[in-house]
């Protein structure tokens, strides 16, 4: 299933932390992930800051399993300065769209 592929990808992302979360990760109740789901209506961060009347963010911190590069390229930076951005990147291929994408903008 999904969750045990995300699961099995948090195992073995850092092989440093392999050993030391591996046999925590694999007690977890894999049924966790799938009871208690919330749906939550999504828009883009953009209408966020246009409703705030925001246009300048001093720290921006994505950490959204996977989807922040998603995020990232819907954001028009010629309207909005972000001071700092923090993204948490979980694969090294994600790592290097990420690197190319920053120095396009």
């Amino acid at each position: 299933s999904q969750n045990e592929k995300m699961l099995l990808e948090a195992q073995s992302y850092n092989e440093n932390y392999k050993h030391k979360y591996g046999t925590w990760l694999s007690n977890i109740d894999k049924s966790l992930f799938t009871k208690n789901t919330v749906s939550a209506t999504c828009f883009p961060m953009e209408a966020y800051l246009e409703a705030l009347n925001v246009t300048t963010v001093d720290l921006l911190s994505l950490d959204i399993q996977g989807g922040e590069f998603e995020v990232l390229k819907t954001i028009p930076w010629g309207k909005y300065t972000i001071k700092l951005i923090v993204v948490e990147v979980m694969d090294e291929y994600r790592n290097e769209d990420l690197n190319d994408y920053f120095h396009e903008i």
